[in-house]
């Protein structure tokens, strides 16, 4: 009897493990794109920074392992803005999963070098065992376009224990 007790509050203890929710952080510089400038940024995570204008955009990369089913959501985008608003546009693997759009804020470009949250944006999807590309595009940008630090990735509902998802580099 005390066996089965035993094993029933082991039980108990490794269930969060099975449904647990992790973040998974990617550098802006590690992307890839052909209209990007990389700018010095002390604030900036890694000191570096990737600078966008209207219509420009960044593709980030990153490989899942898992024999669980997740879900994704974008949980930050880390940026930089002395100018008017700017609206981001987000695509998973070329399909729309939504948008993000930031505060107008003007301080002469003494704001460059703070980086400031978006929160969550766009809609949940499924990620399963694969290659994604999560890219992201300048929508509309003033002529001082911005600056991309990092992005956020939030997953859900699979254990960091069975699911890695390591960053693909571009170098």
């Amino acid at each position: 009897m005390n066996t089965v007790i035993a094993l029933f509050l082991a039980l108990l203890l490794l269930l969060p493990l099975s449904n647990a929710n992790f973040i998974v952080e990617i550098e802006a510089e590690y992307g890839f794109s052909t209209n990007a400038e990389k700018h010095y940024r002390s604030g900036a995570a890694n000191g570096l920074a990737v600078f966008l204008k209207q219509e420009g955009q960044i593709a980030l990369f990153f490989q899942v392992t898992s024999e669980e089913t997740c879900l994704m959501q974008v949980h930050d985008i880390l940026y930089s803005n002395d100018g008017s608003s700017n609206a981001f546009i987000l695509h998973l693997n070329n399909k729309s999963i939504g948008e993000a759009v930031n505060n107008a804020s003007n301080n002469n470009t003494y704001l460059l070098n703070q980086f400031i949250s978006t929160g969550q944006a766009g809609e949940e999807v499924i990620i399963r065992e694969g290659l994604y590309n999560l890219t992201i595009t300048v929508e509309t940008a003033d002529e001082f376009g911005v600056e991309i630090d990092s992005v956020s990735v939030y997953m859900m509902h699979c254990s960091n224990i069975t699911t890695n998802v390591s960053v693909v580099y571009n170098g």
